[in-house]
């Protein structure tokens, strides 16, 4: 009787996503480093074209000028911890935390992923870089 009640309790399924969704996921956020890369100058033109100005002696200026190495190493953040989450196994909490985390990155970039494959294939990044500065 006993073995009957165990053949019928269902399987605990593992807590790790399929490599395949975490490969996806990877391709993704690599995506959005990409129109990062692309996209920031654009906004940054934007924004001063607005009124908005960066004093040359922040740390946010600074940043921005160098900002190629911020989007590679938070790409090689996010994929680290997409690997992670399927080599350990995580509490409860802080496999929550890290899926609230990796959501917010995705929704968060999904406008500068469309914008900057919308911007490739109708070529201004092309007619951009022709315009005095």
């Amino acid at each position: 009787m006993n073995e009957e009640v165990v053949a019928r309790q269902p399987q605990r399924t593992s807590r790790t996503t399929s490599w395949t969704f975490t490969a996806v996921c990877c391709v993704y956020f690599a995506l959005a480093g990409w129109a990062a890369y692309k996209t920031v100058p654009i906004i940054a033109t934007l924004l001063a074209g607005l009124g908005f100005s960066i004093s040359s002696d922040s740390i946010l200026f600074h940043l921005l000028l160098n900002y190629v190495w911020l989007v590679v190493g938070g790409v090689a953040g996010i994929v680290a911890l997409l690997l992670a989450r399927q080599f350990m196994s995580f509490s409860e909490r802080y496999r929550r935390l890290s899926n609230l985390i990796l959501l917010i990155i995705a929704i968060g970039s999904a406008p500068m992923v469309l914008v900057a494959v919308v911007l490739t294939l109708s070529g201004p990044f092309q007619v951009m870089g022709k315009f005095p500065q």
